[in-house]
């Protein structure tokens, strides 16, 4: 129910039948992005990590969401040694 449209609900109850159409409008309400979660990966060495498609953003109202995010190159040497490394994306 999170996106504007008419949902009808039918309901049984003990032989007993009702039928509701409800209208759900859109979320005009702006929302200001808080936080990211933050994602923790482990990779060999040398190895690339596998860094999620999506990250998941928390906002000042209403539930977190889940966007696209674009990664930026990891450096060879990087890779080179083991280390904790921020990517930023």
């Amino acid at each position: 129910l999170h996106k504007p449209g008419a949902v009808t609900l039918n309901a049984e109850y003990e032989g007993a039948t009702g039928q509701i159409t409800l209208t759900i409008q859109a979320n005009t309400e702006k929302k200001i992005a808080q936080s990211i979660r933050p994602v923790n990966v482990v990779t060999d060495l040398h190895q690339e990590p596998s860094l999620p498609a999506t990250v998941t953003v928390e906002y000042d109202k209403g539930f977190p969401k889940t966007h696209k995010v674009t990664w930026q190159a990891i450096p060879k040497e990087k890779l080179d040694s083991y280390q904790t490394f921020k990517v930023l994306g």
